[in-house]
């Protein structure tokens, strides 16, 4: 008789490190982004997603299953409904994607160097792709958000106009960054982890 997929899946070991990664994440999501964000810190959300890749690689080499990025996103989205703001999609969705190209990209080439770097990419992309999609999914003009990034890109990096160029390859840049030290990391606290 079968009680469900995820118990077949995950040891309670897999589980407990997922939670406590997870709660590390929605901590950093929560208490170092409401910071951030009060102090207007421009490009908060690359901050955040770098540390959420180097939390989500590190879990998916700690627990090397399927799924076990995408149920850590799952539980940090959800724990984001119990922030100050409630329901909040956006930063939900966004939680979500992150997991799902770092839950791909370890899916399909397996947890390495390569995997790591390529997925902390993808993640840091997703938040700037999702700062143009989601004004036209939850209503803020498109001309607000371009306004919000240029001002604060250009301050940032001291040119008259950032690209949109110079923020994919910034967030690039940052992403395959956590990734690598992620994977680096990794290996050290499972070669420990194993005596």
């Amino acid at each position: 008789m079968s009680h469900g997929g995820w118990s077949h899946a995950f040891s309670s070991r897999d589980l407990a490190s997922i939670a406590v990664l997870a709660a590390l994440w929605s901590a950093s999501e929560d208490i170092l982004g409401a910071q951030l964000h009060a102090v207007h810190l421009p490009f908060t959300g690359v901050t955040l997603t770098a540390i959420a890749v180097f939390l989500m690689v590190t879990g998916r080499a700690l627990v090397p299953r399927r799924g076990s990025t995408i149920l850590m996103g799952i539980v940090v989205a959800l724990l984001k409904t119990f922030s100050i703001g409630g329901i909040v999609l956006p930063p939900m969705i966004a939680i979500f994607m992150e997991a799902l190209a770092v839950e791909l990209t370890t899916t399909a080439e397996g947890v390495n160097q390569l995997s790591a770097t390529i997925g902390g990419i993808l993640a840091e992309i997703w938040t700037l792709v999702q700062a143009f999609i989601a004004p036209l999914l939850f209503g803020v003009s498109i001309l607000n958000i371009y306004h919000m990034l240029v001002p604060s890109g250009s301050q940032l990096l001291g040119i008259a106009i950032a690209s949109v160029l110079v923020l994919i390859v910034l967030h690039g840049v940052v992403g395959a960054f956590a990734g690598l030290v992620a994977w680096r990391f990794s290996v050290r606290a499972k070669r420990l982890l194993s005596r």
